[in-house]
């Protein structure tokens, strides 16, 4: 089969294809909190447009202006689907709209989006639209007033300054972030105190909010202290170029960077690898999902922390609580975290860092990296003190005991020379005396005198006879 039927069935192939994808990667399945014995409805109902009655009755969509794959969209949106189910009982269904302005925005695009956006949500039950930065804040405003009016709105990742130009109607509350951008490089110069100059890489500043708002908020902030070089906008090879000649007393604050100057695309963690691989002075980061690429760290926005603090407030408007009855406040998203590797790459020390900072990759100590060796050692050692320790008491009992044996022996001994000399003195002193007796009987009977011995003597005679 050939012409315009076969790209037709092609066209329609290729697109049912890259949906399966995208249902596996993000399934916009209704989420139970439940436990077991909740139930949506069956897949089929539950995304079958023809069949309203089984949709999910309560929508969540998320608005965020760049690409859905980027690391930090990711973990945001993990940590607020794992929050928000967490708190609530019953189905409810999480919808997410990337504009991905940066690569695809030409004239118009929004536009188009505004209008199928429309017609994709009208009857999708919406209870919260939750925008993340300020382009979709101010989207999501318009969106809501002209394709479903009365939702509420729980914006995240909205400056001050942002708030005050778009403004707060009726039926919004959410999170800003205070902080001025060029404040998370501040650490920067505690650590490298010599630092002269600011290199600010990221994507074209037309396109890429981020690059923008930080060269503004860095040129704002270290006016009179540090030069402030644009790094923005450029093709990849002409950016690794001049991060490699940077000069001393240089560090390069990397932003963002989806598409460079070229219009090619990258996925910003990787081309944070990139950059800190090929620049020759340190590289400081934006944001917690850029440590461990090569970014020596900084006071980091942290995606978990801002999925987890709008989640919480998503959840009372769920629950009925008004919107315009939540104070907007401050999210305080940001954490010192660093990477103990990149810092021994560069000579940085540790010990300098803010308390409290979270450091990843760092040398583990002899305790930290050899724990059970080192228990078991420990404990081979202390029986064996043990058992030496029995082993000298035994011998220390057996020579006491032998000591003992001699001096019961020695005692003996004596006693029985004391006893042998007593008896002999005896035996001598009763033999004696009875020789002394016949020696004077005797001398009698030389004298002719008769003594008692010849008196006995004569009648022992007598008695044999």
């Amino acid at each position: 089969m050939s012409g315009p039927g076969a790209s037709r069935i092609a066209s329609v192939g290729i697109v049912a294809a890259v949906a399966s994808l995208a249902l596996v990667a993000y399934p916009r399945v209704a989420l139970a909190a439940g436990g077991p014995g909740s139930r949506v409805g069956s897949a089929a109902g539950a995304f079958d447009d023809s069949n309203p009655n089984l949709l999910p009755p309560r929508g969540a969509l998320i608005f965020e202006a760049d690409d859905a794959m980027r690391p930090a969209f990711i973990e945001l949106f993990r940590t607020f689907r794992t929050a928000v189910v967490a708190e609530l009982n019953g189905p409810m269904a999480l919808y997410s709209e990337n504009f991905d302005i940066a690569r695809l925005g030409r004239p118009g695009y929004v536009d188009e989006l505004f209008d199928w956006h429309c017609r994709k949500y009208r009857e999708r039950g919406l209870r919260v639209i939750v925008p993340i930065g300020a382009p979709a804040y101010e989207y999501a405003i318009r969106w809501r007033d002209a394709c479903a009016p009365g939702t509420p709105i729980v914006f995240a990742n909205v400056s001050p300054q942002a708030l005050a130009r778009i403004g707060r109607p009726p039926g919004v509350t959410g999170l800003t972030q205070s902080a001025d951008l060029g404040e998370v490089i501040r650490v920067a110069f505690d650590l490298l105190p010599a630092t002269r100059r600011v290199a600010v890489v990221g994507g074209p500043t037309d396109s890429d909010v981020y690059s923008r708002d930080f060269l503004n908020s860095a040129r704002a902030m270290y006016a009179g202290r540090a030069e402030v070089l644009d790094l923005t906008g450029l093709p990849m090879p002409t950016l690794l170029e001049r991060v490699a000649g940077l000069d001393a007393g240089t560090i390069v604050a990397y932003t963002s960077l989806i598409s460079d100057g070229a219009g090619r695309s990258f996925d910003p963690t990787s081309a944070a690898q990139m950059v800190s691989r090929a620049a020759n002075v340190p590289t400081f980061g934006l944001a917690s999902t850029q440590l461990g690429r090569g970014v020596v760290g900084g006071r980091l926005l942290s995606p978990t922390n801002i999925g987890r603090d709008v989640a919480a407030l998503a959840v009372r408007v769920f629950q009925g609580e008004p919107a315009d009855t939540i104070p907007v406040r401050d999210a305080g998203a940001f954490e010192y975290a660093f990477d103990a590797a990149q810092m021994e790459r560069w000579g940085l020390d540790l010990d300098a860092l803010p308390p409290g900072s979270r450091v990843i990759n760092r040398r583990p100590t002899l305790w930290e990296a050899y724990r059970g060796t080192v228990i078991v050692a420990i404990f081979a050692f202390a029986l064996q003190a043990l058992l030496i320790a029995a082993l000298r008491r035994e011998r220390w009992a057996r020579r006491r005991a032998n000591r003992e044996l001699q001096r019961l022996s020695r005692e003996l001994i004596s006693s029985q020379e004391t006893e042998r000399r007593r008896v002999a003195r005896e035996l001598h002193d009763d033999v004696g005396q009875q020789l002394a007796l016949l020696s004077l009987e005797l001398e009698q009977l030389r004298h002719g005198a008769v003594s008692p011995l010849a008196e006995r003597l004569e009648a022992a005679a007598a008695r044999a006879n």
